[in-house]
Parts: structure tokens; sequence; C-alpha cells
């Protein structure tokens, strides 16, 4: 009786220990899985605010496009947007000295015949929705945005007009490269002053702010 007791306990031992070690393994699983989806909720939390300023772009994007493509915008609005540039500039060129005429689009230079057409791609509508799109899809508060959101569409159209004038004289003086400076060059520089002026608002939007008022000059 005394061995057939001992080996009981002992089988008995045997599957309790067998129990306790897959109670542990299956314990040790289920904390391996809570880690890894508390690692991702992690990442994903960490990586929210960029992805959300990323579909809220690509909306905002999307609904230029959107508009942009609509007959009313192509065929009544923009002509007319494209003549006020082109009334502009060559008030521009007359302040710099050079008598300049505008017709239509065109903008013609009286003493030497030459001429500029402002046409889809001089007229900084593009570069300034992305702009404004970028800003708007900024996690930032809105009384931040909305100044710089103003302040960049009119730094970028003025730099247009800056663009337009510079292309007219180097067309007088500089025939040769004109096209070099227009489509590659000019292209390339508004293109980069854009994302100079998004990331320089981005940098002053995400200052602090008891930053700011200690950067304001004391009123007494």
């Amino acid at each position: 009786m005394g061995r057939r007791g001992a080996k009981g306990s002992g089988r008995q031992d045997g599957r309790s220990s067998r129990g306790r070690a897959t109670e542990k393994g299956d314990s040790s699983s289920a904390a391996a899985g809570a880690a890894a989806e508390g690692e991702q909720r992690s990442w994903f939390e960490s990586k929210r605010p960029v992805i959300k300023f990323v579909l809220i772009f690509a909306v905002l994007m999307g609904l230029f496009q959107i508009c942009w493509g609509m007959r009313i915008v192509k065929e009544d609005w923009f002509p007319s947007y494209l003549e006020l540039n082109a009334r502009v500039s060559a008030t521009l060129i007359g302040w710099c000295g050079h008598q300049a005429t505008c017709r239509g689009v065109s903008v013609s230079s009286r003493e030497t015949g030459f001429s500029v057409q402002i046409r889809r791609g001089c007229d900084a509508i593009e570069p300034s929705a992305i702009f404004l799109a970028g800003v708007a899809a900024f996690p930032a508060r809105w009384r931040r945005k909305l100044p710089g959101m103003l302040v960049g569409a009119v730094l970028l159209l003025a730099l247009n007009f800056v663009r337009i004038v510079s292309l007219f004289f180097i067309g007088i003086h500089y025939p040769r490269v004109f096209h070099l400076m227009h489509v590659d060059v000019w292209q390339a520089v508004f293109i980069f002053l854009a994302i100079v002026l998004w990331i320089v608002w981005a940098l002053w939007a995400t200052r602090p702010e008891t930053a700011v008022q200690d950067a304001a000059p004391d009123a007494h």
C-alpha cells in the first residue's frame, strides 16, 4: 500500500507540475502578445500627428484639384486672373523704368518688341494652394494658422511678380538664357522658397506661447 500511495502521489505531483508549467507558458504568451500590441499602439500614437497631417493635406489638395477643374474656374475666373497678373506686371515694369504695354495676357516692350505671355504655371496658384493646405493640415492653433496663411499667400504672389518682371528683363537683355531661367531656374527657386516659407512658419507656429511672449518687447 505504501508503494502504491507513493506512486500515486508522484503521478499527481507530475501532473500538477505540468499544469503549472502550461499556465506559466500561457501567461508568458499572453504577456508577450499584450506587449506587442502595446508597442503597435504606442507606435501608432507616436505617428498619429504625421498620419493626420498627410490625410488632411491629401483631402485639401484633392478638393483644390476638383475646384481647379471646374469649368467656371478655368473659363471664367482664371483668364481674368491671368489678365490681372499681366496688367500688374506691366505696371511694375514701368516702375522699373521700361515702357511696357499690356494686351490680354501679353506684356510687350515698346522699345524692343519683346513680349511674354502669362499662362498657367506663371500664376502662383498651385504653389500657394500647396502652402495653404500644408498650413491648414499642420497641428497648430488657428490663431497661428490664419496669419501664416495670409502672409504666406501674399509673399508667394509677390514673389511671382518678381519672377515675371525678372524674366521680362532677362528676355530683353539675355535672350539666350531666357528658356533656362524660365523653365529650370525659376521653377526650382519658386518651389524651394515656398518650402522654406512653410518651414519658417512651422517653426514659429510650434514655439511655446511663453517663448513668443518672452520674445515680445516689454511695453513698460
